[in-house]
């Protein structure tokens, strides 16, 4: 089912003060996976519902300060206009435009359309061997997109691996860092897993606090200013006096308040037609509008994200949608967009 955008939706987004720089565009919800993990969820999976190519493209031209743009379903390179998507972003001359893929094919993407520059991929992989990996993304998933990263890193391109922590995986991330020093590839992206979605069905594979508290603690070891793999993770849970000190020094602030990523407003098209700033609120009510035919409107009720961050300024969203839980030490819960870098 492919669902429109009008030139509405970017003007109503300016009337409601938000200016992007940073879009998250889930241009379609169709997946060859159905992982067990997966926050969009089965049932928006079996939707497929899919932006037009050409109203994407026009969208994102909406907004000419754009720094940013990632591209995701679903499984975006099976939009059967991906390569018309792309090409329209590149053209925008984005400074960084990422597509995130799963990598277990290159199904609809033509490769020879673009340069290795063009693009950054970033390559969901979940484990360090295939009986990690493949536990929650299916069987032979870890050996097709292992050798997918290692002919795009070959050829040139730029490449990261995204990473979903979760129970089965959180005590293998030492492992995780040297599978992508030997596959080369630049950065490694930590997420915790989202308990939205698919994962509701699957309480077994969720962290407790403590346990990445650890690993937190683990990584942070780690860190040499020399290392040649950047890796990016959420802190996640910090103490009262640490998310004070925090948001008065301005290391961080509500994802409402501005992107993490760019000078500028985040902007979520999830694929069921909702707009979103926060990860945190997907699939729930503090989504800011809804597209209909094209058309945006407004979520005027006081659970909308923007109606939250009026009435506090220091609003945590992850903790208004109790998405996740913080630890009796570290009871403040950040955005899991919000992220901390180090090399090693």
């Amino acid at each position: 089912m492919s669902r429109a955008l009008s030139a509405d939706v970017a003007q109503a987004l300016c009337r409601l003060g938000l200016h992007p720089r940073d879009l998250v565009l889930y241009v379609t919800s169709a997946c060859n996976l159905r992982c067990r993990h997966c926050y969009v969820g089965t049932d928006l999976l079996n939707a497929e519902e899919s932006y037009d190519a050409a109203d994407v493209v026009a969208f994102a031209a909406s907004f000419p300060r754009l720094r940013r743009v990632t591209v995701l379903g679903g499984e975006p390179l099976l939009h059967e206009r991906i390569n018309e998507i792309l090409t329209g972003l590149v053209a925008l001359t984005i400074e960084e435009l990422r597509v995130t893929t799963n990598l277990t094919g290159f199904f609809n993407l033509d490769r020879g359309r673009f340069r290795p520059e063009d693009l950054l991929v970033a390559v969901s992989l979940d484990g360090h061997d295939a009986a990690t990996h493949d536990a929650v993304r299916g069987r032979r998933r870890f050996e097709r997109t292992c050798a997918n990263i290692a002919e795009l890193v070959e050829a040139g391109w730029r490449v990261e691996v995204t990473h979903t922590v979760m129970r089965h995986n959180v005590d293998h991330l030492r492992h995780l860092i040297e599978l992508c020093r030997r596959l080369g590839v630049g950065l490694l992206n930590l997420h915790l897993m989202s308990n939205m979605g698919n994962a509701l069905q699957n309480p077994d594979l969720v962290v407790p606090a403590e346990r990445w508290l650890e690993a937190r603690r683990m990584l942070e070891g780690l860190s040499d200013p020399h290392g040649g793999l950047r890796i990016r993770y959420p802190p996640l849970f910090v103490t009262d006096a640490e998310y004070r000190r925090m948001l008065a020094s301005g290391e961080y602030h509500p994802h409402a308040a501005g992107s993490y990523y760019a000078d500028g407003d985040r902007v979520v098209l999830y694929p069921d037609g909702r707009v979103y700033i926060s990860s945190e609120a997907f699939g729930t009510e503090a989504h800011i509008g809804w597209i209909v035919d094209g058309q945006f409107h407004e979520n005027v009720s006081p659970s909308s994200e923007l109606a939250l961050l009026s009435s506090d300024p220091q609003l945590s969203i992850a903790e208004v949608t109790k998405e996740r839980a913080g630890s009796a030490e570290q009871p403040r819960v950040l955005s899991v967009s919000f992220k901390r870098t180090i090399f090693a």
